[in-house]
Formats: structure tokens, C-alpha cells, sequence
């Protein structure tokens, strides 16, 4: 049995443990329950950052909305860190070859041969050279291993650069097709970027640099909707809103034609051909007619001829004969509309011109009558006065021109002219096509030593510049042309730096001129 006193201290005590216990036990319980939220957080994140490659994975090979531009600076940011991963490594690898360095120096200072006063730590100095070497070996592990890294970022910073140079190449292509596309497409930030199928085709068909008969050719048949070789009225008038809408969109016209305007030109233009209601098909024309409408609309137009690659009706008018033109002759033409007259037409009548009134004519009638003999308005009646013949020696005009005269002989000697002035024609031109042709090739062979002249400068100056560097880009340059000396050592050929050189420089150009050979090859087979 424990005394009173006892058991107080004994249960005293056991309190303080249990305090303790559920003290350490509860925050043990919270350590966890913090762990298990960490991990669960760091999931969260791992999950969505998958979620994020895999939906620009998605995105990238996706052709609905263009992300080239998003892929380049992707591609670029990865590039960055590759380049900064290249040189940590090339750092770790120069680190550990100084350590080996150091090493080996020591290793060698150890390894002479002892005195005699060194005779008695001879067991010690072993030691130490073992330790040596083991240092040593470790060091040599470290250095592949640096080396295997730095294969490791130069390899990565090549699939970088591949990746990058595919961006570029979407970023370019979608570069050259954009500017048409956007203009007719959706928002790209609140709708899913599409544009209508007969827009883009007409945009092609309008921006290719074909005859402009088959680019008429395509928009007639393009809205040729029932197929019967007719353009009804609605449908001329959706291909005549239709194109508009097309240079509109690409920026050709300032302000956007509405649909009433384009119902009406189609109409003035019935009406213009005869097309009633009463013909048969009902107020359509025919391919050919709508063809030739159209071409006639935009030859009429400097702007839309040079647009369309057609040739401007009134091109041999000068722009002094144009605007000098009487509006009647310039709507006989067809340069002005049957408005644009009318309005010509009043503004000429209801323009004041004070000198054609009647108390100005009258004062110039009464100073002219005032003049006498000097009044320009008289009248001249010089032409019914007698005048004197001059005498001729024969009244008989002589036959010297050739229609009248040997005929025989004047054709023959015409054609034998003739026939003289054709070959010096064909001669002349033969000369010049042979000249031509010993001109372009010399030229073609000066261009193409040119070319290569300017490659091999190009590669010479791009090493230059390489071997230029500072910092941490002249490391990497550094530990690319030591790796290919290691990996030539490794093969058993002893190399220094600047042989390596020379081989990266040799190579470098006979790759460049046998892009410049081939690229001329191709020049010369076209």
C-alpha cells in the first residue's frame, strides 16, 4: 500500500505524463494532417500542370485557331533554359576537371620516392596515396558524368532548336494566310474564329494571281446556286455583295457597300441589257453576260483594274484629257453614271457666271461697235473678193510617184525591200538570242561564284564572331569544341584546339557551298 504522500506524487506525475502524451500525440496528429495536405496541394498542382501541357499539346497540334505565335515564345522560353542548363553543366564539368587537375598534381608530388629522413612515415605517405587515388578515381566518375551531362544539354538544346524551328515555320505560314483569313473570320477571343465558306473562296479566288477571266470564271460559277448556267438577279447581286464584302474585309475599300447598293447596280443593270420579268428565266443573265458585266465594271476602275490584273479601259486617256472631258463625253464612255450627269448638268446650269449677263453683253457690244474699222465682230467679206492666180509653166502634173508609174517595177523592188528588212529582222534576233544566252550564263556562273565567295565569308565571319564571345556563351563554344577533342582523343587522334577549329570551319563551309550549288542547280533546271 502507498502513503498518502506517495500517491499524490505518483499521480502527480502520471497527470504530467498524460498531459505530455496527448500534447505530442496532438501535434503529431496536426504534422500529419499538414504533411498530407502538402502532398495533397503539390498533387493539385502536378494534375494541373498536366492538364496545361496536355491542353497546349492539344492546342499545338490543333489547326481551328492559330498559335504560332504562342509556340514560338514557348519554344524560345525553352530554348533560354536549355542554354542556362548548358552552362551549368559546362560549369560542373570545368569545376570537376580542375579538381582532377589538382588531384593528379598531388598525386604526382606524392608518389616520389621517399628520403632518408622520410623513411619512418613511409606507411603514413601510403596511406595517404591511397586515399589519393581513391579521390582520384571518384574525380575521373565525376568528370564522365559531367561530360555525359553536357551531351545530355547539347542534345536537348538540338530538339529545342528543331521544336523552335518548327514554331517559326507554323508562325510564317500562318503569317501569309492570316491577313486574308482574319479580316473575314469571328473574334478570335469570343467566338470560335471561323469565316464563311463562300467568303474565303471568293477571297482566293480574288487574291490569286491568275487571268482574270478564270477569276470571273470561279465567281460566276461559285454563286451559280441552282446550277443552270443563269445568274438570276439575287444571285448576281450575292456575288456582286459578296466580293465587296472581300475587298472590304482585306482593306482594297474604305467604306463597307451595302446590300441596297449592290441590289441596285444589279438592277440598273437589267434594266441597261433589256431583262424584263416577261423573260424566260426571270430576270437573270446568263454566265457570259454576268462575266462580262462585272470585267466591265472594273475596267472602268484604275484602282480595281490594277487590283485584278486587268487592263484600264481608259488607260490612253491622260488624266488632262480625263478631267478636261465634257461630263456628256465622259458618260458616253461610261466614266460617269446617269446621277453623276444629271448633277453635272445642274451644277453647270445654276452656276452664276456674271459675265454672260445682259448689261455686260451689252457694254461689250457697245465698246466693240465703238472700234471702227478695228471691230473684231464685223464681217469678213475678204473671201468673195477676186484674188490673184499665180502662172504655171504646165497645167500637166507629173508622174513621179510609184502608183502610177512601172508598177511592175515599183512591187518588185517593194518586195525586195521587204524581204531584205524580214531577214535582218531574223537575223538580228537570232544575234540577240544568242548574246542573251551567253550573257545569263556568265552571269549565272559570276552569281554563283559570288554566292560561294560570300557563304564562305559568312561562315568565316560567323566563327569569328563565335570565337569573340564572353561569358557564359563562349564557355559553351569552349566546351562543344572539347567535347570533339575528348571524343577524337577517344578514337586515338590527338588533336589540339585549333585543329578542332579548323574541322568545325571545313565542315561548316563545304555544308554551306553544297546548299549554294544545290540551290543553283535548282535555278538552272528551272
Amino acid at each position: 500500500m502507498m502513503s498518502p504522500t506517495e500517491y499524490r506524487g505518483f499521480e502527480l506525475t502520471w497527470r504530467t505524463d498524460e498531459e505530455f502524451a496527448q500534447a505530442a500525440a496532438k501535434a503529431e496528429t496536426e504534422e500529419l494532417q499538414e504533411h498530407n495536405k502538402a502532398i495533397l496541394r503539390s498533387e493539385e498542382l502536378l494534375m494541373t500542370k498536366l492538364i496545361s501541357e496536355a491542353a497546349a499539346a492539344e492546342a499545338a497540334q490543333s489547326n481551328d485557331k492559330p498559335t504560332g505565335d504562342k509556340l514560338e515564345a514557348d519554344s524560345r522560353q525553352a530554348m533560354a533554359s536549355k542554354v542556362k542548363g548548358l552552362d551549368a553543366a559546362c560549369r560542373r564539368l570545368e569545376d570537376a576537371q580542375q579538381k582532377l587537375s589538382l588531384t593528379k598534381e598531388e598525386l604526382q608530388a606524392s608518389d616520389k620516392g621517399p628520403s632518408a629522413d622520410d623513411a619512418a612515415g613511409e606507411e603514413e605517405d601510403s596511406g595517404a596515396a591511397n586515399n589519393a587515388r581513391s579521390l582520384l578515381i571518384h574525380l575521373e566518375a565525376e568528370v564522365e558524368k559531367a561530360e555525359k551531362a553536357v551531351d545530355r544539354a547539347l542534345t536537348a538544346i538540338d530538339e529545342a532548336e528543331i521544336v523552335l524551328t518548327r514554331a517559326v515555320r507554323r508562325r510564317s505560314k500562318e503569317r501569309r494566310i492570316l491577313p486574308m483569313f482574319k479580316p473575314l473570320a469571328t473574334s478570335l477571343e469570343d467566338s470560335d474564329f471561323t469565316a464563311p465558306v463562300v467568303e474565303v473562296v471568293a477571297a482566293l479566288a480574288i487574291a490569286c494571281t491568275d487571268a482574270i477571266a478564270e477569276k470571273l470564271r470561279v465567281l460566276a460559277v461559285l454563286f451559280d446556286l441552282d446550277n443552270d448556267s443563269w445568274l438570276s438577279q439575287a444571285e448576281t447581286t450575292n456575288m456582286l455583295y459578296h466580293a465587296a464584302q472581300v475587298l472590304f474585309a482585306v482593306g482594297y475599300f474604305k467604306s463597307l457597300v451595302s446590300w441596297e447598293e449592290a441590289e441596285s447596280a444589279v438592277a440598273r443593270c437589267l434594266h441597261d441589257t433589256g431583262v424584263t420579268k416577261e423573260h424566260k428565266p426571270a430576270d437573270g443573265l446568263t454566265l457570259f453576260e454576268a462575266k462580262t458585266w462585272v470585267r466591265n465594271l472594273i475596267s472602268k476602275s484604275p484602282y480595281l483594274s490594277s487590283l485584278f490584273g486587268c487592263d484600264f479601259k481608259f488607260a490612253e486617256l491622260g488624266s488632262f484629257q480625263r478631267q478636261a472631258a465634257t461630263k456628256v463625253r465622259l458618260f458616253e464612255m461610261g466614266l460617269v453614271a446617269l446621277p453623276d450627269l444629271k448633277y453635272h448638268a445642274a451644277l453647270v446650269t445654276a452656276k452664276c457666271r456674271p459675265l454672260l449677263s445682259d448689261d455686260a453683253k451689252l457694254t461689250i457690244h457697245e465698246r466693240a461697235l465703238g472700234m471702227g474699222a478695228d471691230d473684231p465682230l464685223k464681217t469678213d467679206w475678204s473671201r468673195f473678193l477676186p484674188k490673184k492666180k499665180k502662172r504655171l509653166l504646165t497645167n500637166v502634173v507629173p508622174l513621179e510617184h510609184g502608183h502610177i508609174a512601172n508598177t511592175t517595177v515599183y512591187r518588185h523592188s517593194i518586195l525586195t525591200k521587204c524581204a531584205t528588212k524580214l531577214q535582218n529582222f531574223y537575223r538580228a534576233l537570232q544575234a540577240r538570242r544568242k548574246a542573251e544566252s551567253q550573257a545569263r550564263k556568265q552571269a549565272f556562273l559570276a552569281a554563283r561564284r559570288v554566292a560561294l565567295d560570300e557563304a564562305r565569308r559568312a561562315v568565316e565571319a560567323e566563327f569569328e564572331a563565335k570565337e569573340a564571345l564572353e561569358g557564359t556563351a563562349k564557355m559553351k563554344w569552349d566546351s562543344k569544341l572539347r567535347l570533339r577533342q575528348s571524343k577524337m582523343a577517344a578514337q586515338g587522334k590527338q588533336v589540339d584546339r585549333s585543329a578542332v577549329l579548323n574541322m568545325y570551319l571545313d565542315e561548316a563551309i563545304v555544308a554551306k557551298e553544297k546548299q549554294v550549288r544545290a540551290r543553283f542547280h535548282e535555278i538552272a533546271v528551272q
